[in-house]
């Protein structure tokens, strides 16, 4: 039998099997038919991911260590995916080791080859910054803001800060920085504690905008900022009601991020703050060409036995479609997991282009942790290196298109028959063991990356997971 007998749903299946950062493109220039079903299957595989996310058919995939570069140990960097190049791009950031020591370079990971490479450097090259906004769109990475290394110069104009407020351009294709100037009035001014997300096709304003949400200082509150990507110029947005909103008028970190599908407004934007044992949301309602409604968003209550996750700062978060992704971290150690019971899973092994599971340590399906009862968590000699747990939670964002004012958590369980329904309680079956403290989630095509914050100990290399649906 040829493959031009095959009927569609099974030449999918195939094809499904290649890997969809490289050998699907390659497949898609084949015959028009063998395009047609990959362009259908593209279009549908987040769907299909977040589908596989709320069931829990995902499973966590370590990458192996990659020395072909070195890379010094770094944190504070910035990290973004772009679709054009298939890679993962990591900014900047200081060194591990001591506060003194800064970087500028620009690290590629393909995830096609899981490879590591330092991007050539051209252009107006933005100096060493940590903390900055680093988002993609379409060949152009753009990096905003950051903390510069060091104080200004005893001499330098009065006012000057370490933050800065430059926009650098990075394209992807001809490997060139360039600096974006712009007047004093017509650009925001340097904030603290930024959040921004990219909105494709800003119905209002029919352009793609850059959207900006920080803090000026530690006692203001925020102030939102759009930028044109098309013309390269800036406007300030009005926040109507917004000094009646806590998770506005306090510097504390924040993510932003697209809601589609909203009735009665042209645009609108999520922000959630999860802070040490406080979730915070609301919505940004455009109601004009620069005016925004706040409303506040209520979030329902985590059980107490799993409120303990969330006693640290949030690890990153990212959307997909319907459905907001939270990762959380906590020590392995750490006594009030005591009364905690949920499920291990061991990450299996990311080799180049291939996935290996032949130590006994990626053979490992689950390990139930946590009996209620001391002594504390054993977890024994395969989580020997374990420091800690990443945990995910999911919160269903399909009301808030329907002008829902609650976020409701999405269950995860081993009960076939509510995993994915939406309710007030959830048991984490997501939970993780990992080598990392501090990270940021980004797309892939499909699948959720984890880039982690280096450790001295450990600074061989930057630590990467991957949140891919199961076979």
């Amino acid at each position: 039998m040829c493959m031009e007998s095959l009927p569609d749903e099974l030449i999918i299946v195939i094809l499904s099997q290649l890997s969809p950062y490289r050998e699907q493109g390659i497949a898609a220039q084949v015959c028009k038919r063998w395009r047609n079903v990959i362009a259908d299957f593209m279009s549908s595989r987040e769907r299909k991911f977040e589908k596989s996310i709320r069931r829990g058919r995902v499973q966590w995939h370590e990458l192996e260590k990659d020395n072909s570069i070195k890379i010094s140990s770094r944190q504070d960097m910035s990290v973004c995916y772009n679709d054009e190049t298939r890679s993962v791009y990591v900014f900047g950031g200081i060194s591990s080791a001591n506060a003194i020591t800064g970087f500028n370079d620009l690290l590629r990971l393909d995830m096609h080859t899981l490879r590591w490479t330092r991007e050539p450097i051209r252009g107006v090259v933005p100096p060493p910054l940590s903390r900055s906004v680093l988002v993609s769109y379409k060949e152009n990475l753009l990096l905003y803001s950051g903390v510069h290394l060091t104080e200004q110069h005893p001499f330098s104009p009065p006012g000057l800060t370490r933050v800065s407020n430059q926009l650098y351009l990075y394209d992807v294709n001809s490997y060139k920085w360039r600096r974006m100037d712009f007047l004093e009035d017509d650009c925001p001014p340097p904030m603290y504690e930024k959040a921004s997300c990219v909105m494709v096709r800003d119905r209002d304003l029919e352009m793609d905008a850059f959207y900006l949400l920080g803090n000026v200082d530690r006692n203001s509150p925020k102030c939102l900022w759009s930028l044109d990507l098309h013309t390269f110029t800036w406007e300030q947005q009005t926040l109507l009601d917004g000094d009646q909103l806590e998770i506005l008028t306090r510097a504390d970190p924040c993510q932003i991020y697209e809601i589609n599908g909203t009735v009665a407004y042209s645009s609108a934007l999520l922000v959630i703050a999860i802070l040490p044992s406080q979730l915070h949301a609301c919505l940004l309602l455009k109601t004009s060409y620069n005016e925004w409604r706040c409303q506040n968003v209520n979030l329902s209550n985590l059980p107490n036995n799993y409120a303990v996750f969330f006693k640290r700062m949030l690890l990153s978060s990212y959307k997909i479609k319907d459905t907001l992704a939270l990762l959380t971290v906590r020590p392995s150690a750490s006594v009030d997991m005591m009364n905690v019971r949920c499920k291990v899973r061991a990450p299996k092994l990311l080799r180049s282009s291939t996935v290996a599971s032949s130590s006994p340590t990626q053979q490992l399906c689950a390990t139930t942790v946590g009996t209620g009862h001391p002594p504390p968590l054993n977890l024994g000699p395969e989580f020997a290196l374990a420091v800690d747990f990443i945990t995910l939670f999911l919160l269903d964002l399909s009301d808030i298109s329907k002008e829902s004012t609650t976020l409701k958590w999405v269950v995860q369980n081993d009960d076939p028959r509510k995993m994915g329904d939406v309710a007030d309680t959830i048991e984490p079956c997501f939970t993780c063991k990992c080598t990392v403290k501090h990270g940021t989630f980004v797309k892939g095509r499909g699948e959720l990356i984890l880039i982690g914050e280096m450790r001295p100990r450990n600074a061989s290399t930057i630590p990467v997971y991957v949140l891919r649906t199961s076979c």
